[in-house]
């Protein structure tokens, strides 16, 4: 009887020492939720130091063959440590929905340690990273920043950003263009998603160029997906039938401007784009296009999962990385 006792007052002392570790486990739980401080978060959350990290990449359209750069630069990342790395991409630049979708899935699943987002909408992802914040899992952002203001409403500081200036490179591309074009000419701009950020800085940075230059910007139209580029870009010049550039604020968007050109001999019309795919290198090489900008999206790729890689490591990571970029003009499109 006696040894009856002695079990059943060992077995109360050990679930009462398990229900209190419970019991702090949620404390601690609910500290990092709810904690004010980012970095604390992120360090109660990170995996063990002998578990892979999981970063996962979401990406814009890979019918951009930029955002398939930017995914080398950061398999490369993966490569020279033991992280874990999958990828997602939306089905066009404008699926907003989707991509918040991804991020939902990772917060509810817990299926990575760390995310690294190029978002789709500077504004509406706000949220997203709010929710991937609160819940311990560590946002770099990359390539297009995402709403100062939208953040605050969140009460979410910034994450660090991996990205270039747009508004510089996009002002040197649009000075290259009306080098190419006789003063005082018309000019136009075909903006994509104004949703994101860098495509307005894009655009500020190619009205100021043109102003500089002392251009006559008569039109400027939003516009993202080949296809509609093209109709855009007949629409455009029906009623602005003397405009001598285009600026184009990507170079898809610009080699949706070409095919209509090129369909109708149209040869006088200069055009210029960013980013730098292959395709516009090759209409550099052939004098279709004036120039475009390398914004080095391997480099994106690789420096910002590298900086998952190592916030979840415990070093310190710089609030902003900014990337070089290189004006190519058809002196240099190789």
């Amino acid at each position: 009887m006696q040894t009856l006792q002695h079990l059943l007052l060992s077995a109360f002392i050990v679930f009462t020492l398990a229900a209190c570790s419970d019991e702090k486990s949620r404390r601690v739980d609910a500290l990092v939720v709810s904690g004010e401080s980012a970095h604390v978060a992120q360090q109660e959350n990170a995996p063990p130091k002998d578990a892979t990290p999981r970063i996962a990449l979401l990406l814009k359209s890979f019918s951009n063959p930029y955002f398939l750069e930017m995914e080398q630069g950061a398999r490369r990342a993966q490569a020279e440590s033991n992280a874990g790395l999958f990828v997602r991409s939306v089905g066009s630049e404008a699926a907003i929905d989707q991509q918040i979708q991804f991020i939902e899935q990772i917060v509810s699943n817990r299926t990575a340690d760390a995310i690294v987002l190029i978002p789709t909408d500077s504004e509406r992802l706000a949220p997203s990273v709010a929710m991937a914040h609160n819940a311990g899992i560590p946002v770099i952002v990359a390539d297009t920043p995402l709403d100062a203001d939208a953040l605050t409403r969140q009460g979410v500081r910034a994450p660090p950003f991996v990205g270039i200036d747009n508004t510089k490179a996009a002002y040197q591309a649009a000075r290259a263009l009306a080098s190419a074009i006789p003063a005082g000419s018309e000019v136009a701009l075909l903006e994509g998603n104004s949703n994101a950020l860098n495509t307005r800085q894009r655009a500020l940075g190619a009205r100021q160029a043109f102003v500089d230059a002392g251009m006559k910007l008569v039109a400027s139209k939003n516009t993202w997906s080949p296809d509609e580029v093209y109709e855009v870009t007949g629409i455009l010049l029906r009623e602005h039938p003397r405009i001598q550039a285009i600026y184009c604020i990507s170079d898809v968007i610009a080699i949706g401007a070409m095919k209509y050109l090129a369909d109708r001999n149209i040869a006088h019309i200069k055009l210029a784009g960013f980013d730098g795919i292959p395709e516009a290198r090759k209409a550099l090489e052939q004098g279709q296009m004036v120039a475009t900008v390398d914004q080095q999206p391997m480099e994106q790729g690789y420096k910002s999962v590298k900086a998952a890689i190592d916030l979840l490591a415990g070093k310190a990571i710089p609030q902003r990385v900014e990337i070089d970029t290189v004006l190519l003009i058809q002196a240099n499109g190789e």
